[in-house]
């Protein structure tokens, strides 16, 4: 994998956001992270590479990233693995929330939205995303 360019604390290959799920768990060292919500592009992605639309694409192409939260703290270093652990835990890829919540185009249903809303794995403004987008539809 390429080192990051947009702020990535992780650069890691093989996989994507049509790959891991909501809460799927990986070790990295020593330490166990989980994924808890996709990562949401601003404006300055496009002032830092001085390149218009960037936000858009992401938005149109779900190529948005992850974040983990660290369910126990460890160690690692580059040329570590990211192994998965456990998976399953929600039904949803990262590219899947990240559309039907951020992507005002992206097809989704009430009920879906209301799921990923209670869904505790999710981080807290990403559930507030997608209770407020539910509410609008």
């Amino acid at each position: 994998a390429e080192p990051g360019a947009f702020g990535t604390n992780l650069s890691v290959g093989g996989i994507t956001e049509a790959d891991v799920l909501l809460g799927d768990r990986f070790r990295l060292g020593t330490a166990l992270l989980e994924v808890s919500q996709p990562r949401l592009p601003c404006w300055k992605i496009e002032h830092r590479f001085g390149r218009k639309g960037m936000v858009g694409k992401i938005i149109r192409t779900a190529r948005c990233g992850w974040y983990f939260r660290v369910i126990r703290p460890g160690t690692a270093q580059a040329g570590d693995t990211l192994d998965l652990v456990e998976t399953g835990r929600t039904a949803w890829t990262v590219s899947e929330v990240f559309s039907e919540i951020a992507n005002p185009k992206a097809a989704t249903t009430v009920a879906r939205l209301a799921a990923m809303a209670a869904s505790e794995i999710l981080s807290p403004s990403w559930r507030e995303g997608a209770r407020q987008k539910a509410a609008a539809l």
